[in-house]
């Protein structure tokens, strides 16, 4: 069976931009959040320049970033969602 492709996910969500990643696509890694406090409506990555993103955010509009996410986190270790929170 024929090696699979590492595996890029970017989600926008309402507390900003997060990158799903594997190698294997059983184990995945989480980073973010990109963007953080702020609404991500789309998210993209520059093609150019896999370390550069684009966000279309609710404020300003449009957002870029060129450095990794500040925080990562293994799908194993994520905090567990707060039950008041919304999102």
């Amino acid at each position: 069976m024929p090696a699979k492709t590492p595996v890029r996910i970017l989600v926008g969500t309402r507390k900003g931009a997060f990158l799903f990643s594997s190698k294997d696509r059983k184990k995945w890694d989480i980073a973010g959040p990109c963007f953080s406090g702020q609404e991500v409506h789309r998210v993209a990555q520059d093609p150019r320049d896999p370390k550069r993103h684009y966000a279309a955010v609710t404020t300003p509009g449009l957002a870029r970033t060129s450095t990794p996410a500040p925080t990562t986190a293994r799908s194993g270790n994520l905090p567990k969602r707060d039950s008041k929170s919304k999102g």
